[in-house]
C-alpha cells in the first residue's frame, strides 16, 4: 500500500539565508556567485561574523526542499538524512516535521549538524558556503526498506555521490526501489559534483532512472556535449524521462517519446535560491497525481517562477496549493 508519494534521500543541512550588499559580501572575503565547502572552524567564523544580520533559518538541503514543496502542494513525503544531536539537528527535525515531511533517522550522538550559508545579493545571485557536518554519515536499515516499498517515487540528489558512504546508501536505495517496483528520480545537483565525482554518478546511473533533473550546463557536462541538441541521445541513455531547466529560455522535457518545450514565466527575480528544488518537487508531485509530463512541467515552471520572486527557497502552502488547482 502506498503511504508516501515521494521518499527522498539527501544531505540534511540547516539553510541559513542572508540578504547582503555586495560591499559586505566582499568584506567577508567572498566572491559573488561562488560555492565552496568549509570546515567547522570556518563555519563558526561565519556565524560570528554574521551575528548582527537578520537571517532566515530552515531545514534545507536540496532533496528536503523538494519534499517540503511536495508536502505543501498536498502530497506525502518522507526524508532520510543524517543530523547530529545538537541544537541545529533538533531544529532541523522539528522544522521538517512542521512542514509535513516525515523524517526517518534519529540524531547521531557525535559530530555537528551540517549548515549551508546562503548570501543573497541585490541582483538575486547567491553565494554559498556549506559545512557538511554529519550529513554524509547516512545509514540504511529495515525502516528505510519499508518506507521505500510504501512510496511511488524515490528521489536522490547528485550531491550523494560526493562521499563513499552516502554514495553507497544512494546505490542500495536505488536497488531497493527497483526491486520493489518503485520509480526512481535523480537530480544532478551541481556541475561541481559532475566534475569531481563523475565515476560515482555514472555508477548510480548505470541503470536509467525514471526521471532525471538537471540544468543545461549540468546536462551538457554529464554527457560531454557542446550544445543541448547533441546531448539529447546521451541523456536518453540515463533516464526514461528528463527535465532540463534553461533559465530564461524555459525548460526542455522528454517524456519517453517526444520533446516538450515550456517557456519560462516572466518574473522579477529576488532570490534564485531553491528554484531547482521547487521545480523538482512540483514536477514529482504532478506525476504522482496523474498529470502528464507536460502538465507536471507546467506546474513546476509556475512554482519555481514564484519562488524566485520571493526571499527564501519556499512558498507557503496556500500559494502552492492555489498553483496546483490552477493546473
Amino acid at each position: 500500500m502506498t503511504k508516501f508519494h515521494v521518499y527522498g534521500v539527501g544531505n540534511a543541512l540547516v539553510d541559513v539565508e542572508y540578504r547582503i550588499s555586495l560591499e559586505d559580501l566582499r568584506a567577508l572575503g567572498l566572491i559573488k556567485g561562488s560555492r565552496r565547502l568549509i570546515d567547522q572552524p570556518e563555519c563558526e567564523a561565519l556565524i560570528a561574523a554574521m551575528m548582527s544580520y537578520p537571517c532566515r533559518r530552515i531545514s534545507g538541503g536540496s532533496v528536503a526542499n523538494s519534499l517540503v514543496a511536495i508536502s505543501q502542494l498536498g502530497g506525502s513525503a518522507c526524508f532520510a538524512g543524517a543530523v547530529a544531536a545538537d541544537e541545529a539537528g533538533h531544529f532541523y527535525l522539528q522544522d521538517l516535521v512542521a512542514q509535513g515531511v516525515m523524517a526517518v533517522h534519529t540524531p547521531l550522538s557525535k559530530g555537528a549538524t551540517g549548515e549551508c550559508f546562503v548570501f543573497v545579493t541585490p541582483d538575486a545571485d547567491r553565494t554559498l558556503r556549506t559545512f557538511l557536518g554529519v550529513s554524509g554519515d547516512l545509514t540504511f536499515g529495515e525502516s528505510n526498506r519499508e518506507r521505500i516499498a510504501e512510496s511511488n517515487y524515490v528521489f536522490l540528489e547528485g550531491y550523494l555521490a560526493s562521499t563513499e558512504v552516502s554514495c553507497a546508501v544512494a546505490s542500495v536505495t536505488l536497488e531497493t526501489a527497483v526491486a520493489a517496483g518503485v520509480k526512481t528520480a535523480l537530480s544532478l545537483s551541481d556541475i561541481s559534483v559532475i566534475e569531481s565525482h563523475r565515476d560515482a554518478l555514472e555508477a548510480l546511473l548505470y541503470r536509467p532512472v525514471s526521471v532525471l533533473f538537471a540544468n543545461e550546463r549540468e546536462a551538457l557536462h554529464m554527457v560531454g556535449a557542446a550544445h543541448l541538441k547533441s546531448a539529447l541521445p546521451g541523456l536518453q541513455q540515463l533516464a526514461d524521462c528528463f527535465c532540463i531547466t534553461r533559465g530564461a529560455e524555459g525548460v526542455l522535457l522528454f517524456d519517453g517519446e517526444r520533446y516538450i518545450d515550456i517557456p519560462a514565466k516572466k518574473v522579477t527575480a529576488v532570490d534564485t535560491n531553491g528554484a531547482g528544488d521547487m521545480f523538482a518537487g512540483a514536477f514529482l508531485y504532478g506525476l504522482t497525481q496523474g498529470m502528464t509530463v507536460e502538465q507536471a512541467g507546467e506546474l513546476a515552471v509556475k512554482s519555481s517562477a514564484k519562488v524566485v520572486s520571493a526571499f527564501g527557497p519556499r512558498l507557503n502552502a496556500v500559494e502552492l496549493k492555489r498553483l496546483s488547482r490552477e493546473g
